[in-house]
């Protein structure tokens, strides 16, 4: 069931943003001057608790710096679930052991590259929620 569900978020996830040009990633950001690119791990995307026990919805990624790949972080980002109903806070950075490194404020329709991240991410979550939803009596 949750091999579905993943597959399903790869589906509308891939119709709702461009595909990347890496297989198994998806285009969620860049900037306007093409120097960061954001993309995000297709089928990583899980709903859990960060340390102060409050329900996120996060997903792996990576931030390619440079106008020639130059420099690949990988990273985890996560939003807050009721930032995402609130369609503005804060989106979150982490280490791939999920250590802290940065956060940064955001707004839906911004248009910066952390709402997109956010966006992203709560669109996720958003179709996450309709599938439970769908399949419950």
């Amino acid at each position: 069931m949750m091999k579905n569900l993943l597959a399903g978020i790869a589906l509308v996830t891939t119709t709702l943003f461009a595909h990347s040009q890496t297989p198994g990633w998806i285009h969620v950001a860049s900037s306007q001057s093409g120097d960061l690119v954001l993309e995000a791990r297709a089928g990583s995307f899980d709903v859990r608790k960060n340390g102060a026990k409050e329900e996120i919805a996060v997903i792996s990624g990576k931030a390619i710096r440079g106008n020639t790949n130059s420099r690949i972080d990988l990273e985890k980002w996560y939003v807050r679930t009721s930032d995402c109903v609130a369609k503005q806070g804060k989106v979150v950075t982490l280490t791939l052991d999920g250590e802290f490194k940065f956060d940064s404020d955001f707004i839906f329709d911004a248009g910066s590259i952390a709402s997109g991240k956010a966006e992203f991410i709560c669109s996720v979550f958003e179709y996450s929620k309709a599938e439970k939803r769908s399949k419950s009596l």
